[in-house]
């Protein structure tokens, strides 16, 4: 038996962790210096004007009775920041050539909400997972493409229209070029 088996698991653990400081810096650094080498692989922005959080939130008050719908406007319009400022909203899905990653974080302002890194690793692929569905009123598609590195599968971008669906093909060609991933 191994005397120094959960060392060199506890260390094998530690190497495999991010240093998230790190990823906060390069977010901050995508989003105020620019991406030079790599490419959005979605960009998801809105600027919320002090109206707007207002109108949901009157709204939502006089919504309250019909099913407490009411309630989720309230909170649409007060978690989006102070609410006589404007603020923009960021979601987005990056990937950087230096770090060989996908970082995926959405933004508040100047406040990172939610970080995620995901390191590409060897044998790494895009699949693309088509879907196809009839009802009553006609029938639709959509088209998911995931990153599948290692044991996990990251969602990349989903489609639902024939327009967003050749528009992310282009995205994840570009991608599987840039970060020479096939796919599958």
């Amino acid at each position: 038996m191994d005397e120094f088996a959960d060392l060199e698991a506890d260390l094998s653990a530690a190497g495999s962790q991010v240093d998230m400081e790190f990823v906060k810096s390069l977010v901050m650094s995508v989003e105020y210096d620019g991406l030079e080498h790599g490419m959005f692989i979605s960009d998801y922005r809105q600027l919320w004007h002090p109206l707007h959080k207002i109108s949901l939130v009157f709204f939502g008050i006089l919504l309250i009775p019909v099913f407490g719908l009411g309630v989720f406007m309230i909170i649409a319009g007060t978690n989006k920041g102070p609410m006589m400022k404007e603020t923009e909203i960021v979601e987005a899905k990056v990937y950087l050539v230096e770090q060989h990653a996908v970082v995926a974080y959405s933004m508040i302002d100047e406040d990172i909400g939610s970080l995620a890194y995901y390191a590409i690793e060897q044998r790494s692929f895009i699949k693309r997972k088509r879907e196809t569905w009839e009802t009553d009123n006609g029938g639709g598609e959509s088209v998911e493409h995931l990153l599948c590195s290692g044991s996990e599968e990251i969602q990349l971008l989903k489609s639902y229209s024939h327009k967003n669906i050749n528009s992310d093909g282009k995205v994840m060609r570009e991608l599987s070029r840039l970060a020479n991933l096939p796919i599958r």
